[in-house]
């Protein structure tokens, strides 16, 4: 199959985030996409780094459209949702009400979930 990342898609990610980053004040944190989301928690913490799997902008003849913006913008702010709740995995009572405030609900999927859902 001939794959090709959607840079476009990407653009309008990185611009996205980077508005929510300032918005937040979070200094220092930046948007990586990489091929494997195989990053622990700790070394994205450390290096203020979110990263975004490159599978999920992902076209390709075969697979009708991944995901639209909107959807993955809502998995960004998820994301975010976590940094802002001093980094923790966890989907407590403070998260769900960090996730409100900001404007996403907090069972938005994760980018994992989507890649699942995707089969990619």
């Amino acid at each position: 199959m001939n794959y090709k990342v959607d840079y476009e898609k990407q653009s309008e990610l990185e611009k996205f985030t980077k508005s929510i980053f300032r918005k937040y004040k979070l200094k220092g944190w930046k948007i990586e996409f990489v091929l494997s989301k195989k990053i622990s928690r700790k070394t994205r913490i450390i290096a203020q780094t979110l990263p975004i799997s490159e599978k999920i902008l992902i076209n390709s003849y075969s697979v009708v459209l991944i995901n639209d913006v909107e959807k993955l913008k809502g998995c960004i702010l998820h994301e975010i949702g976590h940094i802002l709740n001093h980094c923790r995995p966890e989907h407590d009572e403070n998260f769900k009400q960090i996730c409100k405030d900001i404007g996403c609900p907090y069972d938005e999927p994760t980018f994992s979930e989507i890649e699942m859902r995707n089969r990619i």
